[in-house]
């Protein structure tokens, strides 16, 4: 269990830092030449591509741990390791993980907590788009 705990986290900070190298020089890329000393940070940026396999196997670990968790009786553990996963469709493979090593009632509770988390989403987004379209419409 440690040793995919271990994982996962290593995965995890791999894709943190990817995700922030995109982001600070993504935009730097075009813009840089050959001589520049800081070339090489920007022509070494990951893809899309390269991030979201990163991102797959963050909740391939994610999904190991969970499993190890169920069997182990630790289903405190469980919401933890949701909490980083970035695809709605693993998380729903969590509940019927759930279901299939006979925790039915872990299964219910994953099921409400990925529903509120949805909707949580769903708000946050129609909030976005009204405040844009507040900023633009002034």
């Amino acid at each position: 269990m440690s040793q995919i705990e271990e994982k996962h986290i290593s995965t995890t900070l791999l894709l943190d830092h990817s995700q922030f190298r995109r982001e600070t020089w993504e935009p730097l890329r075009d813009n840089r030449s050959k001589n520049d000393t800081e070339y090489c940070l920007s022509e070494s940026v990951p893809d899309a591509a390269e991030i979201d396999q990163q991102k797959k196997d963050v909740d391939k670990f994610a999904l190991n741990a969970i499993r190890l968790s169920i069997i182990n009786h630790q289903h405190e553990k469980v919401f933890s390791f949701i909490d980083g996963m970035h695809f709605n469709q693993s998380m729903k493979l969590v509940v019927r993980m759930c279901e299939e090593l006979r925790v039915p009632a872990l299964a219910s509770k994953v099921l409400k907590y990925l529903k509120e988390k949805e909707t949580k989403e769903t708000f946050e987004q129609q909030m976005e788009k009204s405040e844009t379209a507040s900023i633009f419409g002034s």
